[in-house]
């Protein structure tokens, strides 16, 4: 999968604000976050506040995630087998639909000692899949190493994806970790350590759960005067929060949280990215897993 889905400076065509296609802004003047579909003329706001997306997949199920404001619908069509295994590289199913944010290159564009957070907020619906052990990934975000450009992109070092799972007749969201154990250095190519950072309980099936990922990133300039190029050191917190009542514990609880050194924020995605469910004949043409209000903000501190 293509890590930097339009690089910056082949963006310069045109631009639109991004309306249609969630994640939105927070309704707030304070904030500074820019989502451009394409970069045009240089918006009065700093590099590490700019992000801009592409659509990829079906176009069907691209129209399905237009539809809504912050909000994302993911349709089941068709039976689908997946193993769902998440590596460094997971994979999509062969009808996918999803939007790709490619968030700030922080190796080259941060200032000396940046400290900078971003959030995606989003409620989950809690309505059941039919069929027990059905699943849907529905969101995904990778990390890359601040070392190692080529021309196939950063490497990537950590990935997280967002999965709605039906387990033992019980309707649940996941978040799986899958992090790689060579720390840049080395040349092997071990395989990653795979687990499930985070496994929330929906309860109510009228309901929404609501969760947030958010990734803390500090920068300082390399300290090796003989490196071939101007890069700056990026280190990352990655959390996974909680934001509901008493099911899993008080509002905002951080259910999972690691620090990843040498690491930066490469992409988001977002919509229907992988789906297992052998036997779609359950499911009616309206049925949609649901992710709304999504929002995405960033700020300094």
């Amino acid at each position: 999968m293509i890590k930097r889905f339009l690089p910056l400076v082949l963006m310069l065509a045109w631009a639109s604000p991004a309306l249609a296609y969630p994640p939105c802004k927070p309704p707030t003047a304070q904030s500074l976050l820019e989502i451009w579909d394409q970069i045009g003329a240089q918006p009065n706001v700093a590099p590490w506040f700019l992000t801009s997306y592409t659509m990829s997949g079906d176009q069907n199920i691209i129209n399905e995630l237009r539809a809504g404001k912050c909000k994302d619908r993911m349709p089941v069509w068709t039976s689908n087998v997946s193993d769902g295994v998440i590596g460094l590289n997971p994979g999509l199913s062969s009808i996918n639909g999803f939007g790709a944010l490619s968030l700030p290159e922080l190796p080259t564009i941060a200032i000396d000692h940046l400290n900078l957070r971003y959030r995606l907020d989003f409620k989950i619906d809690n309505a059941p899949l039919l069929n027990d052990g059905d699943w849907m990934d529905v969101a995904q975000l990778d990390f890359a190493r601040d070392r190692g450009l080529t021309s196939e992109g950063w490497p990537v070092s950590s990935v997280y994806r967002v999965r709605k799972i039906q387990r033992d007749t019980k309707t649940h969201v996941q978040v799986i970790e899958a992090r790689s154990v060579n720390d840049g250095a080395s040349t092997s190519k071990p395989p990653p350590v795979v687990s499930v950072i985070a496994d929330i309980p929906l309860t109510d099936a009228n309901g929404r759960t609501p969760i947030a990922l958010r990734w803390t990133q500090q920068a300082q300039p390399e300290s090796d005067v003989n490196a071939a190029a101007a890069m700056n050191n990026v280190n990352s917190i990655m959390e996974v929060l909680w934001l509901g009542q008493q099911t899993v514990g008080p509002a905002n609880t951080v259910l999972y949280s690691t620090m990843l050194p040498r690491q930066w924020a490469d992409s988001l995605l977002s919509g229907l990215l992988d789906y297992n469910v052998p036997d779609a004949s359950a499911y009616s043409s309206n049925f949609r897993v649901v992710n709304s209000d999504v929002v995405l903000d960033a700020q300094t501190f």
